[in-house]
């Protein structure tokens, strides 16, 4: 992953933007594999992050027997955020060499958009099938708790040195034994109110003589 040198107006953007959405579950059900598409996720992305001046840029490659998919989140401010991912083509039978190549873009594309704005599907590639379900009908959708990444363990930690709060504080207000326990949805509350206090102590907004309190 690599990231502009700073990356606190983005986060707090993207924090605002991921407290808008909600997890992906319509979509496709294709070799006893349930998840939802890349239609399906694109369109949650495209009414969240304009609001918050984040572009999301997606551009493929591929060196002949791997496909690359790099995904970046741009905001405004001009900080921005992105990764690479790719895989071998798989070559399917009946399949055009373009037709595998386009699958397996399509492919990288739906797992770089669902990670990089911290969304869950219901697929990780496990089988729904089971002894008492062969053909996976009953299966239910499994939400996964995402873990705060790097980058969102890094904005809490710079946002809490900026408005002078000790980061023990904060992982002790979130109930953690450390903060890299922090989930995502805790790192966006833990952002939230950060940057609040940084509003306080800058007279932006009227306080009520309380400390912060980073709850969970």
């Amino acid at each position: 992953m690599e990231t502009s040198e700073n990356i606190g107006a983005i986060s707090l953007a993207l924090s605002q933007a991921q407290a808008e959405m909600i997890n992906v579950y319509k979509g496709t059900a294709a070799y006893n594999y349930n998840y939802a598409d890349l239609g399906v996720i694109l369109d949650m992305l495209r009414q969240t992050l304009p609001k918050y001046e984040i572009a999301l840029i997606q551009t493929p490659s591929n060196d002949g027997a791997n496909a690359c998919v790099t995904t970046m989140l741009s905001h405004s401010s001009g900080e921005w955020i992105k990764d690479s991912v790719s895989c071998q083509i798989e070559m399917a039978k009946g399949n055009s060499a373009v037709q595998c190549l386009g699958s397996s873009i399509t492919y990288l594309r739906r797992y770089s958009c669902s990670a990089i704005a911290g969304l869950t599907q219901t697929d990780n590639d496990a089988s729904i099938r089971t002894d008492e379900d062969p053909e996976g009908e009953q299966a239910q959708p499994i939400e996964l708790i995402r873990m705060a990444s790097k980058v969102e363990i890094k904005s809490v930690t710079d946002m809490a040195a900026e408005a002078g709060v000790d980061i023990a504080n904060v992982t002790k207000g979130l109930k953690l034994k450390a903060i890299s326990d922090m989930t995502s949805e805790q790192a966006e509350r833990a952002i939230r109110k950060l940057h609040k206090t940084l509003l306080v102590a800058e007279k932006v907004v009227p306080t009520d003589g309380d400390e912060l309190a980073v709850a969970s």
